[in-house]
């Protein structure tokens, strides 16, 4: 939506942005890259965007209320945050010369989770995107729905009976290459920690997963781990 003000037309080299306002309800995205294996779809219950243009940076306010039906880099191995509503007001940047969608600080609420979001989507040559999450007092059982089923089912050979913070890093690429390098960081304290092996009380501890342990190979089971250290908890009533 323009604002009735004609614009002054820019030379094809450099960007032209029209649109004052965009307004999109009930619209469906979807990617669908079966030579990659790759399934991205979305529903968009409603994205409002107001913008503002300095230089070759594009400043975005956005209102968004979007539905994730599928975001997978393999359809062989599943989707990350199926069928989970993403909300917030988001502030992002869209570099014109790079080009690159840029965010820092963002919150985005994952049903009604509240996750802070830094990094970008670079469309240029470098055809990648970097993550960095954040979020405080999640339940295990709630961040096994945001994985894959196999990763899911890995993570939850633990119980966790506290809440975790946890702080993730994901690294890709947004042409193929397999999966995005994945490193969850987390962290809990007086928890009921249940495993195959035994069970312990009060128990705090940090660790994380990673799925890249042997830096330049694939990213498979076989090169994931879960670590966990510094456990401090009671076992039958003994400190450990």
């Amino acid at each position: 939506k323009g604002n009735g003000k004609k614009k002054e037309t820019k030379p094809n080299n450099q960007f032209n942005n029209i649109l004052d306002n965009i307004v999109i309800r009930d619209f469906n995205v979807t990617i669908n890259d079966q030579k990659e294996l790759k399934l991205f779809d979305f529903q968009i219950n409603e994205f409002l965007v107001k913008n503002k243009q300095v230089d070759s940076i594009l400043y975005l306010q956005t209102k968004s209320n979007i539905l994730v039906k599928s975001f997978s880099f393999k359809t062989t191995k599943g989707s990350f945050v199926e069928n989970q509503l993403f909300e917030g007001n988001w502030d992002l940047k869209f570099n014109t010369k790079t080009p690159a969608l840029l965010f820092d600080s963002m919150t985005i609420n994952i049903s009604k989770q509240p996750f802070v979001f830094k990094g970008g989507f670079h469309f240029g040559t470098q055809q990648s995107f970097d993550l960095d999450i954040t979020t405080k007092q999640i339940k295990l059982d709630f961040a096994k729905k945001l994985l894959t089923k196999k990763i899911a089912k890995s993570v939850g050979l633990a119980d966790v009976g506290a809440p975790l913070d946890v702080h993730t890093i994901i690294r890709g690429s947004l042409v193929g290459g397999g999966d995005p390098y994945i490193k969850a960081a987390f962290e809990t304290k007086n928890a009921a920690l249940k495993t195959p092996v035994m069970s312990f009380d009060s128990a705090s501890f940090n660790g994380y997963y990673l799925n890249e342990v042997v830096a330049g190979q694939e990213r498979t089971d076989e090169n994931s781990t879960v670590v966990v250290q510094n456990l401090d908890a009671k076992y039958l009533g003994l400190p450990v």
